[in-house]
């Protein structure tokens, strides 16, 4: 069995750094960290545990977004991946386990290439010590 390695983003909402554990999460955490409207990003947030067709079932969801418009869990994974009837097992559990507790439920898998590689570009100079230097230059 092989681990993902963890890795960390400094997180303009979190004024902090946010893990990840891979290029994808990573790019779900740079959407999440421009969007205005969520307020907090916290990785692998808790652990599920639920009792499904008389099995034990645990997951950790990869996000959860504190939102205006409530909290959201996010799962990241490949949109090649979501079809595997184990992945979509737990994916379906976990959005009916969620969801009625009145959370939002999310399954996140690739972004446009051309829209991610501008957030990719633009993040960059969202830290405060590069916005600082552009107040002042005004």
């Amino acid at each position: 069995m092989s681990y993902a390695t963890s890795r960390t983003y400094w997180s303009v909402t979190e004024r902090n750094h946010v893990i990840y554990e891979s290029r994808l999460e990573l790019a779900r955490l740079m959407f999440a960290d421009f969007d205005l409207g969520v307020s907090r990003i916290l990785a692998q947030p808790f652990l599920m545990t639920a009792t499904v067709d008389g099995m034990q079932r645990r997951h950790i969801p990869d996000f959860l977004l504190l939102a205006a418009a409530g909290p959201v869990v996010m799962d990241v994974k490949p949109a090649r991946r979501l079809s595997r009837p184990d992945v979509s097992f737990t994916f379906g559990w976990s959005r009916v386990v969620i969801e009625s507790r009145g959370w939002g439920y999310e399954v996140w898998s690739e972004p446009d290439t051309t829209e991610l590689e501008n957030v990719r570009f633009l993040a960059g100079y969202r830290r405060d010590r590069v916005t600082a230097d552009v107040e002042e230059s005004r």
